[in-house]
């Protein structure tokens, strides 16, 4: 039975670009792809945000986000296995990925915002390049090292599909899962951009590192300001990586959407992008 990558199942279970995503507005978007075969964009002019992507999702993702482009540089990449990106013949950190993304594109010091899986990533990144990272956003967050306390529902058709070895099957029931779901207007380019994912599914999971020790151990020695945001429909695991994530780093705030689940950033993305870009104009220098 395949297994699906250890950072995947944490984004789940906490958490070709051709799919017609919204389109940016008015902001001209330039491409590029790393060394190692990370794709990445950015768009506009200003501070520098990074923006991670969730598991089994990619950079299409942030395409409401794009239109921060007006006060910042937006960057947006695809992680390892997913979209346009690279697979991994050797074993990788996600954290390496991500500051391969910032010396490609010639950047010393960004922003991080990052959902599910992405949160994860962010933090570990923090943890590992700290001079790198000047705020993060952490929106329904997953966390290295954080022990599941649920099984949800909808987990019971992936697996099943996953022991058949039908990754397209699995990918279209998350695709159809809660954790996924959006409005009408956005469910046809997100389910797509889910489905697009399947391969990632039959990847080896041992292929990316995992940081030693874990993140949940090591929150107290983030500096950097933090903010955490999470939907109160979101998954009972996500509220409670949230509640960890704003107790243990220091400083940290803490931001509950009312209504919102799982994709925040999709379904309240005019109230998400007004919270981002008040946090991280506050540590821009005026």
């Amino acid at each position: 039975m395949s297994r699906l990558p250890s950072a995947a199942v944490q984004g789940l279970l906490l958490g070709t670009i051709a799919c017609a995503a919204p389109a940016a507005r008015d902001a001209v978007v330039h491409g590029g792809r790393t060394p190692s075969g990370i794709a990445y964009d950015i768009a506009g002019d200003g501070p520098p945000i990074v923006f991670v992507h969730g598991a089994m999702l990619d950079r299409r993702q942030w395409a409401p986000q794009v239109e921060l482009a007006g006060q910042f540089t937006v960057i947006r990449y695809d992680s390892r296995w997913h979209g346009e990106s690279a697979g991994a013949d050797t074993s990788f950190l996600a954290s390496d990925d991500l500051l391969e993304v910032l010396d490609g594109v010639g950047v010393a010091r960004a922003s991080l915002v990052g959902l599910s899986n992405g949160a994860r990533i962010a933090v570990d990144f923090a943890l590992a390049h700290p001079d790198r990272v000047d705020r993060l956003v952490l929106a329904s967050p997953g966390l290295g090292g954080y022990q599941s306390v649920e099984r949800p529902e909808f987990w019971t058709p992936i697996m099943a599909a996953l022991g058949a070895g039908d990754f397209a099957a699995a990918a279209a029931a998350l695709a159809d899962s809660p954790v996924m779901a959006v409005g009408a207007a956005d469910s046809g380019w997100v389910a797509a951009m889910v489905r697009d994912q399947a391969g990632v599914f039959s990847q080896d999971p041992s292929r990316e590192v995992q940081p030693e020790p874990p993140a949940i151990r090591r929150l107290a020695e983030i500096g950097i300001p933090t903010l955490v945001i999470t939907g109160d429909a979101d998954l009972r695991d996500i509220l409670l990586t949230g509640d960890t994530l704003a107790a243990g780093i220091p400083g940290a705030r803490r931001l509950v959407i009312s209504g919102a689940r799982h994709l925040l950033n999709i379904t309240h993305a005019k109230e998400f992008n007004r919270i981002v870009s008040e946090f991280l104009a506050a540590g821009v220098p005026r």
